[in-house]
Formats: structure tokens, C-alpha cells, sequence
């Protein structure tokens, strides 16, 4: 599999002798980075994209089943939201099943819910989202929370 180049300027930088032209060709040239939102709410879809820089890949999937055809074609992601006010308990499967086949060490994983019970936040974190965002109409916040995880804002 090929790494991403944010994966390879990661594992040279973290190498004791570092080619500083290896690094300068690394960091020619940025790779757009592919984010999906699983909603079935367009709406909300088209509010969240305003928010992203243009130079993003962003789709849109009308729930799991358009999703995990993606999935089938060895699409990559940089991150994933799951809007589990549409997606319910699926939210929860798809993120378990991602990262147990952790074709992707860095793949981020967004859970958007209106439930914030201790409860369903730890079964999120414990099936393996990264972020639980309960602010769901805070569109600005999830973008900046996501460009914590994946730095596009660069």
C-alpha cells in the first residue's frame, strides 16, 4: 500500500537522519485530503462544506449502505463524519468495523450526535471514534476540531 505523504513525512521525521531533500519533495505540493460525510440531510451537508477550505475532497453518502459501497472500492478517506442522528446505532457499527480493519492508521472518525449520556460517548470511544461531537449545529467547531486532527488549514 501506498503511504500518504502526511504518513511519510511523519516516519521521516521521526527518523534519527533526516534527508533534508527527501523532506523538501515531501512537502512540494500539498495532497488534497478526502473527507466523508454519511448524512442524509443535504442541507446540513451543504452548511458543514461551506465551512471547509476549497481545496478539499468532500462527499456526501445517504447513508451506510452508499458508504460501504465506497468502502468496497478501496476508497480512502482522510476522515470520516457520521451523522448519527440519521445513521442511529449504524454510526457505531461503521466506525468499529473502519477501524478494526485499520486499512488506515490515520484515518480520523467523527460520531455527530444530539446524545451526550456518558454512556453512548464511551461506546463511541470504545468502538473507535476519534471525536464524539455533541454541538452538531456548530458546523465552524466541527471544522475546527477536524483541522485539529488532520491539519488542512495549512
Amino acid at each position: 500500500m501506498v503511504k500518504s505523504k502526511r504518513k511519510a513525512i511523519k516516519d521521516l521525521a521521526q527518523s534519527k537522519i533526516v534527508n533534508i531533500s527527501d523532506y523538501r519533495e515531501l512537502q512540494t505540493g500539498q495532497e488534497a485530503q478526502r473527507i466523508a460525510i454519511v448524512t442524509s440531510n443535504q442541507e446540513y451537508f451543504e452548511k458543514l462544506r461551506q465551512e471547509f477550505p476549497t481545496a478539499l475532497h468532500i462527499e456526501r453518502f445517504d447513508g451506510r449502505f452508499a458508504f460501504e459501497q465506497s468502502l468496497k472500492s478501496q476508497q480512502e478517506w482522510d476522515a470520516v463524519l457520521l451523522d448519527e442522528r440519521d445513521l442511529k446505532d449504524e454510526a457505531l457499527q461503521i466506525c468499529e468495523k473502519m477501524k478494526r480493519q485499520n486499512r488506515q492508521e490515520e484515518l480520523v472518525l467523527f460520531i455527530l450526535s444530539e446524545d451526550t449520556s456518558k454512556d453512548r460517548v464511551r461506546i463511541g470511544l470504545e468502538k473507535g471514534c476519534d471525536e464524539w461531537v455533541s454541538r452538531v449545529e456548530d458546523t465552524s467547531g466541527i471544522v475546527r476540531l477536524l483541522d485539529h486532527h488532520i491539519n488542512f488549514s495549512r
